[in-house]
């Protein structure tokens, strides 16, 4: 059904807006906050929520202005309310219920982990349910059986025990003293490395406590920010590609591994893989010379938080709600526990 749709998304560092006009976006804004964040060397959240304070509404009107838009001519608003940083969410929450409310228009909210990876479903209109779903991440990694829209229809297998791949990649690289956010940086000398010059450790799971689809990358970063001592030690700046290399093989390596697993085991060769890391050319690159798995990927614009997502998913889980809006008494939930999800 024609709907324009608002989508907002403040759930860390991006506060970032789009319009969907029927099945197209007109509109899309990112105020990013790298810049200002680059001095911590990661996300600082009092920083984060205070940008976003100053930054919404002009976004927002930028949003109306691209898409030759007013206000009213919106039928649904869809925003991010979980997970996050808290004071981040909040500020995207109150803005979309307070323009929702203003309109008399109707709102929903979204678990953006979910928008990262069903706005593939906009992109690419052969995937079909059920799918794996994979959200790579700074705070995330976790893989997941999605066989509709709504959240009961998701089923997770696995989650990592400890650090979040992203994570993971913007440590080592501050250990390095490399330039946030890591993943990039990371990436592109791994490409000048071997791959094989560094056995960095794959985790080894006491499955008592760990599903068999769980992931860890705690051990991995302190492997690898421990080599950096001997490196330095040893003088040889030539082996920092080298490290970058290794580093990133292991960590592809394991989510590659648990993702085939997970594909056997459910028969399901439909593969989606969003957030941050999902833009990772390694990554890619191994998921599409899987000639057993579908890979649908994500152009890099989507990889990344974004309002694309939000309208997007925002606009199919109201129809899957059977057009049924959220209340404004809903809040915000920095974490989601994902044991009220269906789990193996």
């Amino acid at each position: 059904m024609y709907m324009i749709v608002l989508g907002i998304e403040t759930s860390c560092d991006e506060c970032a807006v789009a319009i969907l006009d029927g099945d197209s976006f007109v509109a899309r804004i990112v105020a990013s906050q790298v810049k200002d964040h680059q001095v911590y060397g990661g996300v600082a959240p009092e920083v984060a929520s205070r940008l976003h304070i100053e930054q919404i509404s002009t976004t927002v009107d930028q949003a109306f202005k691209q898409a030759n838009l007013l206000p009213k001519d919106i039928d649904l608003v869809a925003y991010t309310n979980r997970p996050g940083l808290m004071g981040s969410l909040l500020v995207g929450a109150t803005f979309a219920k307070n323009f929702a409310w203003a309109l008399k228009k109707p709102f929903v909210a979204v678990n953006h982990l979910l928008a990262h990876i069903l706005v593939a479903r906009y992109v690419h209109k052969n995937l079909q349910f059920p799918f794996l779903g994979i959200v790579a991440s700074g705070g995330h990694t976790t893989l997941m059986l999605i066989r509709g829209y709504k959240e009961d229809d998701v089923q997770i297998l696995g989650a990592t025990m400890d650090d979040a791949i992203g994570e993971c990649y913007d440590k080592v690289a501050k250990a390095y003293g490399l330039n946030y956010p890591g993943g990039p940086e990371v990436d592109h000398l791994a490409k000048q490395g071997a791959s094989k010059a560094f056995n960095f450790p794959q985790p080894k799971l006491n499955r008592r406590f760990a599903g068999q689809y769980d992931l860890s990358y705690s051990g991995l970063k302190n492997a690898v920010i421990n080599q950096r001592h001997q490196f330095r030690r040893e003088g040889f700046d030539d082996s920092l590609v080298n490290i970058m290399a290794g580093f990133q093989y292991a960590a592809i390596e394991q989510l590659i591994r648990t993702i085939d697993r997970a594909a056997h085991d459910f028969k399901i060769n439909q593969v989606v893989i969003g957030g941050g890391v999902a833009a990772n050319s390694y990554l890619r690159q191994c998921m599409k010379e899987k000639s057993h798995l579908n890979f649908f990927d994500l152009p890099l614009s989507l990889c990344g938080d974004n309002g694309e997502m939000i309208a997007y998913y925002g606009k199919e889980l109201y129809f899957a709600q059977d057009k049924q809006g959220d209340s404004l008494t809903v809040g915000v939930m920095p974490r989601v526990n994902l044991f009220r999800y269906q789990r193996v």
